[in-house]
């Protein structure tokens, strides 16, 4: 006996709808209407479910629906740390992971302008860290009282020096807001541990952002979004990649996401690899991350890519003859209309194929792990890695409209893991995929509930072997 599921992504511009058959995870069909978040978000919704419905022959009546949403923005968080390159840089991971939109990162000792930062940014949640545990424990004090005075209303996650952790909760709650303590996300110089803060971000997407952006007052959405969007991606790679207790996975992952405001990278380690002939510096990354380019679209940030990557694509303009001004135009036309279609043409077709290439490479070398050759006087050259490993990745993914809508979506990942420099450490010859169906959503909130259906479902719409 059989089970379809509505597996939905509310997407800040389409609401994407997949009817998959259980326990096999046949995909039956799917829709995409654009998401009603100024009114109801149900509305599109319905629209989408009805029209995947028809396509399949089915009654909305016999399906459970399931969703993942990031209408509205998603979650925006704040990471706090001590070390920009260590309790910082952990906190940050961590809500990336939670499938978060990092809206600031903060370390040191806080100050008014830090905290100014704070106040116009206005986050969802604040994730506070700093210290080992049994390390710094003054600094992290006094800046959890800084802030304290300074941001009344978001929850606060805590997770510091775990011999402070308890301090700085009642210093917190006595401004009565949402406090919850997590393990330390580096409990150890050189160990992240950010599962435990993930889950309490998760926790409070469901509780303050779902109930409290007005996206939809019915009960069937607030009941069934379970997930943020990113993090649904970020289950299905995970899946992917380690398999289930009854299917083998298919080895490391990474997966680029070129989107219309952001690139984001979700990579999935299912070996633990070693660089031999380095010597690594800064915390050993989790196998699991996720990592998001705000400054890398192909809409809102289309004049930004332009001066991120002035050098190639200057060069790459003047050989297939278009006209500097006229791309440029077109750039800012794109971030005054984001949801503007251009029609299909040469101009179009190659500017798309120009910016997508540019957001790909930058964001592969930021996400990507980095060698560096550092002179020691009186003992040589030692060669030192920052960062993880992906040379051995054999199969990159790829997803996002200006990839799988058109045809250059193998071409730009090719042109753009090609154009890495020798000192990044990026997959290397891998087999490039394209979600054509957008089922990685899909798939990584089928995970929750049978994760052998949702391996059979990306196993066969993926195209793998």
């Amino acid at each position: 006996m059989s089970n379809i599921f509505a597996l939905t992504d509310f997407g800040s511009t389409f609401t994407k709808v997949a009817l998959v058959e259980t326990p096999t995870g046949r995909l039956l069909a799917t829709a995409q209407t654009p998401t009603t978040a100024q009114t109801d978000v149900m509305l599109g919704y319905r629209s989408a479910l009805e029209s995947a419905c028809s396509v399949a022959t089915v009654s909305p009546d016999n399906i459970e629906v399931r969703a993942a949403s990031s209408a509205g923005g998603g979650l925006s968080v704040v990471s706090i740390g001590l070390v920009e390159d260590y309790t910082a840089a952990a906190s940050r991971q961590a809500a990336l992971n939670a499938g978060a939109k990092v809206s600031g990162v903060l370390a040191g000792r806080l100050d008014i302008t830090q905290l100014k930062i704070l106040e116009d940014v206005k986050p969802d949640v604040v994730l506070f860290s700093g210290g080992t545990d049994g390390g710094q424990s003054e600094q992290v004090i006094n800046n959890a009282r800084l802030l304290a005075n300074s941001i009344r209303e978001c929850p606060i996650i805590v997770a510091c020096n775990n011999d402070i952790a308890g301090i700085v909760a009642d210093i917190f709650s006595e401004t009565s807001r949402d406090v919850v303590v997590v393990p330390n996300v580096l409990p150890e110089i050189d160990v992240m541990n950010i599962e435990p803060a993930r889950h309490a971000i998760n926790r409070l997407f469901i509780e303050n952002v779902i109930m409290g952006k007005g996206l939809s007052s019915a009960t069937e959405f607030i009941e069934n979004v379970i997930m943020p969007t990113p993090e649904a991606v970020l289950t299905a790679i995970t899946l992917l990649s380690a398999g289930t207790d009854s299917r083998d996975g298919v080895g490391d992952v990474f997966a680029i996401d070129i989107g219309g405001a952001t690139t984001d990278i979700h990579s999935s380690q299912a070996n633990e690899y070693r660089s031999h002939g380095f010597r690594s510096r800064g915390p050993a990354c989790p196998p699991v991350m996720r990592s998001v380019q705000g400054d890398l679209g192909m809409c809102w940030n289309a004049s930004t890519v332009l001066q991120q990557d002035a050098s190639w694509l200057n060069k790459m303009i003047h050989q297939k003859g278009l006209d500097q001004d006229r791309i440029r135009r077109a750039c800012q036309e794109r971030e005054l209309n984001p949801h503007l279609k251009e029609r299909p043409n040469y101009f179009s077709s190659s500017l798309d194929g120009l910016l997508a290439t540019s957001c790909a490479t930058l964001s592969i070398e930021r996400h990507c792990g980095k060698t560096n050759v550092v002179y020691i006087p009186n003992q040589g050259v030692d060669l030192i890695k920052e960062g993880t490993d992906f040379r051995s990745t054999p199969i990159v993914l790829g997803t996002g409209g200006v990839l799988i809508h058109g045809t250059q979506g193998v071409n730009i990942l090719e042109a753009a893991l090609a154009r890495q420099d020798g000192a990044t450490l990026s997959p290397q010859s891998p087999k490039i995929v394209l979600d054509n169906r957008y089922i990685l959503a899909a798939a990584g909130i089928l995970a929750t509930i049978n994760p052998d259906a949702a391996f059979n479902l990306m196993d066969r719409e993926l195209l793998l072997n």
